[in-house]
């Protein structure tokens, strides 16, 4: 399933846990903890902290490409 950028500051302001797809690696985001929000490939230890939505839209870089410019290209396989 794929996400706009409405939909994923929803799920993430509601501290939804997210499994996606992008370019054949796997990724989650974990938007509960203290902290703030998770996001790190699967089956790695490369996680990264980010502030909020937006910090995490802007800043974070997945497979060498902002989350926000990715995202109509992820593949949402789970959220809570």
């Amino acid at each position: 399933m794929t996400i706009d950028k409405k939909r994923f500051t929803e799920l993430i302001e509601l501290g939804a846990d997210i499994e996606f797809l992008y370019n054949g690696k796997k990724y989650t985001i974990l938007a509960w903890i203290d902290d703030g929000i998770s996001i790190g490939e699967q089956n790695t230890d490369n996680e990264s902290i980010y502030s909020n939505c937006e910090d995490l839209l802007q800043n974070c870089i997945i497979d060498g490409t902002p989350l926000l410019n990715a995202l109509p290209k992820i593949d949402i396989t789970f959220h809570t």
